[in-house]
């Protein structure tokens, strides 16, 4: 028994001077910039994933707005790309943001179809 409590007492003891001594406090320190940087590294890999994807689907919008800018370039793209079926289904508010950021879209890719055009990218008809 007295064993049991002289070694209850160096554990405590040994405790006692890591806590005066700070050791917790940097180990905290360690262990949550360790965590930090992992964090930092996997959203920074989530981001790219998305941008990639989101690039494509922008991308694909683009070759839309293209397409029927070279067809007819004094034509609307947003009045073909607007779904009407989807429009139907949406209330007054969901319809108007919807259109809004279609436009918003639409109008990113003529600005880009302008570009390219001058450029000499893209001929137009």
């Amino acid at each position: 028994m007295k064993k049991s409590k002289t070694a209850l007492r160096v554990s405590a003891r040994a405790a006692r001077t890591r806590l005066g001594n700070g050791f917790w406090e940097t180990e905290r320190d360690k262990r949550g910039t360790l965590a930090a940087a992992n964090l930092t590294s996997y959203l920074s890999h989530v981001r790219q994933a998305v941008s990639n994807e989101r690039d494509a689907a922008e991308d694909h919008f683009y070759e839309k707005v293209r397409s029927i800018l070279c067809t007819n370039p004094y034509a609307s793209p947003l009045a073909q790309i607007l779904d009407r079926t989807q429009m139907q289904t949406l209330t007054d508010a969901e319809r108007e943001r919807y259109v809004f950021e279609t436009s918003s879209r639409v109008q990113k890719c003529v600005e880009r179809f302008r570009g390219e055009c001058e450029i000499g990218l893209v001929a137009v008809p």
